[in-house]
């Protein structure tokens, strides 16, 4: 027994001592001393963390060093270089790896240190993504800024960008990423984000930041206090909850100098309409006798964000957090109720300025062909960034259109003089809604052999090429538009179409005999062993479905009431079948739903049903849309899928998509033939709910359904 005991300990301690030893970066934190030498990095030493140069993350701008009579702390490693962009409008970090729809801290910090003898700090724009930060302006050369945002990731990376604005040369010293859970600060999500303001910790005498590793997110705690205050403090830990707070920072307070008086912080914006996002930390961390009692609210502006007393609990942490906005000058006031005996306390607190997401990122499309086309051509414009935001910080040459989804489409892209030689890359091909493309003085083989995918209702698209002088109107899938080529290019289409119908009869042919072959075999039902169970009878009830009990599948049950909550009371109504109609819906935490109910008129049985249900909570595959629940609620009996935002094949055959999505190619058609003739997975539906799987004809365990 004791020797399991050892080992259990040895075990527990090998554990400790890894989680302790992680390396940060595995986190994926991502730290950047910017200036430094291109290949080489260093640990820092009052963080322990390893910081590397930036040449990985953007290929712009110069190195400098800060002056010796400049230089910091050596704690300040990071401020002791820049790197600076006196070319180019715009320049942009791009950090990667990240989550697309995570959440994130991003600090960007700026030491001027006069490196360029001017002793005039310069003053820029600074964008997260493609929406304005904030502007740079350090009022004196020895002061530094180290600004942070809270914010959503719109992509799989992160692009922190410096914008030229006509008063001095864009600079940065560090620029750091840190992933945050998504329980924390709420209030940044998809349609806006946190900017900090103020971050302060309250009585301490560390004339340091406090941050990593103490502060496991690496947040910036600035020690702060005022003559009118006593500071306070304690050394039992306090593990801060919800915000997360350091206990460090929890451990030190400030009370009023007088048990009468308040706390008071105040602070002022330019700007009356500036949202604020205000967080107060609380912790007890006195022990207050019974005969005592510390009772204070909360006042912000003179009103009441919180109409109770702030609760306090010996070394429990609280918080009280609230926005406002509507006046320049604001003030935070902590006062005694009553009955108090003991002054208010106050153990640190956090300013925010709430910042709206107004544009979203180039489409990923877009984005991903004009890269390539940049990389492939070594093209050298100042391309980085988003090529089409800010609006007047677009790449040079592309003209871009923000489309009914507010996502910007490259419509022209003119790399005229560009001098450009060799094979036109088919990532031409992948721009869309390219409508003009200029290439005068360019050499591209090949150049009137890209088709622009762009698919209007006449299904042709307009582009300019190299050795052409006027807008050619190419066919939809033809290779060429002049009219020399018109015979081939019907040839062509003609024997696709001759193709994708011999290849669909063949799939007829085969799907035939293999249904003829299973209904040789003696019938099952799923979720039963006896198929004299089968109940095909749309009046009958189940147990289950009468009582509404859950059934023995993996799947989320619903009730009817949580089905009108979702669907709004079943308000958008996007198709419906022979099981009945379908409804758009939202889940509660923001997921597209797809509500299938069945009517009244189906044909489909309760003992169906309860079929399709078992047999979807069995079946995934890439191209079958999931079902993420079902109700089986009495009476009502409906099934939850994941929302198709683009359509059904049969919309998507005709091009008339509501959500606005191109028709399927000839080769994307082809390609579906081929693969339901080969027997190959693909998952569409022409019967039923269209778009929906239809378990009526779907065969146990066969590659193709319901084509």
């Amino acid at each position: 027994m004791h020797l399991w005991c050892s080992y259990l300990l040895i075990l527990l301690l090998l554990v400790f001592v890894c989680v302790q030893g992680q390396n940060p970066s595995s986190n994926g934190f991502i730290n950047i001393d910017c200036g430094i030498t291109s290949n080489t990095s260093y640990v820092d030493s009052f963080t322990g963390l390893t910081y590397v140069s930036d040449d990985q993350y953007i290929d712009t701008g110069l190195n400098d060093n800060i002056p010796s009579q400049y230089t910091v702390k050596k704690e300040y490693r990071d401020l002791e270089t820049l790197r600076r962009f006196p070319n180019g409008t715009k320049n942009c970090y791009t950090l990667t790896p990240v989550t697309k729809g995570s959440k994130y801290l991003v600090r960007a910090t700026f030491y001027y240190g006069n490196y360029d003898g001017l002793e005039k700090s310069p003053s820029f724009d600074l964008y997260f993504g493609v929406n304005f930060w904030f502007t740079v302006s350090l009022p004196r050369s020895d002061y530094f800024y180290a600004p942070e945002i809270i914010a959503i990731a719109p992509a799989n990376y992160i692009q922190v960008c410096l914008v030229n604005t006509g008063l001095g040369t864009p600079f940065i010293s560090a620029l750091e990423l840190r992933p945050l859970n998504s329980t924390l600060y709420k209030l940044a999500n998809a349609t806006q984000s946190l900017n900090i303001f103020e971050r302060s910790d309250l009585g301490s005498n560390n004339s340091l930041v406090l941050r990593y590793p103490y502060d496991e997110h690496d947040r910036l705690w600035y020690s702060y206090t005022e003559s009118s205050w006593n500071a306070i403090s304690t050394g039992f830990s306090i593990e801060g909850f919800t915000f997360e707070v350091p206990s460090l920072v929890l451990q030190t307070a400030v009370v009023p100098s007088t048990a009468n008086s308040s706390i008071d912080i105040t602070w002022s914006t330019s700007n009356k309409s500036t949202m604020f996002f205000v967080v107060l930390h609380f912790a007890e961390i006195q022990i207050v006798q019974n005969t005592s009692l510390r009772e204070f609210y909360v006042y912000a502006n003179g009103e009441q964000p919180l109409k109770d007393p702030v609760p306090l609990k010996y070394l429990t942490p609280g918080y009280v957090s609230y926005t406002i906005r509507g006046q320049k000058n604001h003030n935070v006031s902590l006062k005694n109720s009553a009955s108090a005996t003991l002054p208010p306390i106050l153990n640190a607190y956090e300013l925010y300025t709430i910042l709206p997401v107004t544009m979203l990122p180039t489409d990923a499309t877009d984005v991903s062909a004009i890269e390539s086309i940049k990389t492939k051509y070594s093209i050298r414009k100042y391309w980085n960034g988003d090529p089409c935001l800010p609006t007047n910080n677009s790449w040079t040459g592309v003209i871009c259109t923000i489309n009914s989804s507010r996502i910007p489409r490259i419509t022209v892209l003119n790399l005229s003089s560009s001098g450009l030689t060799g094979a036109m890359v088919s990532a031409f091909g992948y721009l869309t809604e390219l409508e003009k493309l200029y290439l005068s003085t360019c050499s591209l083989n090949g150049a009137t052999e890209i088709i622009s995918q762009k698919n209007k209702k006449e299904q042709t698209s307009s582009m300019y090429t190299h050795n052409l002088t006027k807008v050619l109107n190419f066919s939809f899938n033809s290779p060429d538009g002049g009219s020399g080529h018109k015979k081939s290019s019907k040839a062509v289409i003609f024997i696709i179409v001759a193709v994708v119908i011999v290849l669909l009869i063949v799939g007829a042919v085969g799907l035939f005999f293999l249904c003829l072959k299973m209904k040789k075999k003696d019938p099952t039902t799923f979720g039963t062993g006896n198929s004299s169970d089968v109940v095909d009878d749309q009046n009958s009830t189940s147990e289950s479905g009468a009582g509404g009990k859950a059934l023995n599948f993996d799947k989320k049950q619903f009730s009817f009431s949580e089905l009108k909550l979702i669907t709004n009371d079943f308000r958008e109504k996007i198709g419906i079948g022979g099981f009945g109609e379908v409804f758009k819906g939202r889940l509660g935490e923001g997921n597209e739903v797809a509500v299938k109910v069945r009517s009244d008129s189906s044909s489909q049985g309760t003992q169906q049903f309860l079929n399709e249900v078992e047999m979807l909570s069995r079946v995934h595959h890439k191209n079958l849309v999931s079902l993420v629940g079902y109700c089986n609620d009495g009476n009502y009996i409906a099934l939850i899928y994941e929302y198709m935002q683009e359509g059904n094949l049969q919309d998507r055959l005709k091009g008339i998509s509501a959500s606005n999505a191109q028709p399927l190619s000839w080769k994307q058609r082809l390609r579906i033939a081929y693969e339901s003739a080969q027997g190959t997975p693909v998952f569409t539906n022409v019967v039923g709910t269209l778009g929906y799987l239809d378990p009526q004809y779907v065969l146990p365990a066969s590659p193709v359904c319901s084509f």
